[in-house]
């Protein structure tokens, strides 16, 4: 009987163990779950990026790399700041003109990044050429 009670005993405290986990701790996201998308200008060797939806950011947390450079989305919307929220439908364009300063080419890979407070990075959308 004593055995029975302690396989009891032993089970409840898993059982308790798991359940604690799975009400008290987050599940931890690689970043924010958002929708990028990305439309190539031929003619004027430029590329837009756009938030089409989910959570929103902010503009000094997404970093665009790519072979010439990185600057954040801060950086290239003159109307934001580094705590101005990126949302749906907020859109950015990379060239010559502007902080990045650079054309794009169509074979170009540009990579835009999420940085949290830890500076710790996740890829949110990769854009790897048209070609």
């Amino acid at each position: 009987m004593a055995s029975v009670l302690t396989l009891v005993a032993i089970a409840f405290v898993i059982v308790f163990a798991i359940g604690a986990n799975v009400l008290f701790f987050e599940a931890e996201t690689d970043g924010p779950d958002t929708t990028i998308s990305f439309q190539y200008f031929d003619e004027l060797s430029a590329l837009q990026i756009s938030h089409d939806g989910g959570e929103e950011i902010r503009a000094g947390d997404l970093l665009i790399q790519g072979p010439q450079r990185e600057v954040s989305w801060a950086e290239i919307d003159r109307e934001m700041d580094d705590s101005s929220m990126v949302g749906s439908g907020d859109a950015i364009r990379l060239g010559d003109a502007g902080a990045y300063g650079e054309t794009v080419g169509e074979n170009d890979r540009i990579v835009v990044l999420y940085t949290n407070v830890t500076a710790e990075t996740t890829i949110l959308a990769q854009w790897n050429g048209t070609g």
